[in-house]
C-alpha cells in the first residue's frame, strides 16, 4: 500500500525570518530588516533594544560590554571606549565609565 506525501511542515514551508529581520503581515513573501541596532524578537514579528550595558552583535543578540567599555543606552557591533583616567566598575556590561580617585589612574579602556 503506498500511502500519499505528506505536505511540508509549517517550519519548512514557512521559514523564521532570518535574524536581524521581521515580519508583522500574514501571508507575506518577504521579511524587512531591523533599523540599525536593533534585533529580531525570537519570534521575528518585531525589532527591539538591549539594554544599557549591552550592545548589539550582528542583528543577532544582546552582548554584555566587556571591561573597559560601556553602554548608556544599547550599542551597535561594539561598546563605547572609557577614556583614559577613566574605568568601568564592573568587568562587564557597565552603563558609565567612572574617574580615577586622584592618586590613581587608568589607562584608554581600563
Amino acid at each position: 500500500i503506498e500511502l500519499p506525501a505528506r505536505g511540508a511542515s509549517s517550519e519548512e514551508a514557512c521559514p523564521f525570518c532570518p535574524a536581524g529581520q521581521y515580519n508583522i503581515v500574514t501571508g507575506s513573501t518577504h521579511c524587512n530588516d531591523c533599523p540599525s541596532g536593533k534585533l529580531s524578537s525570537s519570534d521575528r514579528t518585531t525589532c527591539g533594544d538591549c539594554e544599557a550595558g549591552n550592545y548589539v552583535y550582528k542583528k543577532a543578540s544582546c552582548e554584555l560590554c566587556p571591561n573597559g567599555t560601556y553602554a548608556p543606552t544599547a550599542q551597535v557591533d561594539r561598546c563605547l571606549d572609557c577614556q583614559a583616567g577613566y574605568h568601568t566598575a564592573k568587568p562587564q556590561g557597565a552603563t558609565v565609565c567612572s574617574a580615577c580617585d586622584a592618586g590613581t589612574y587608568a589607562a584608554q579602556n581600563s
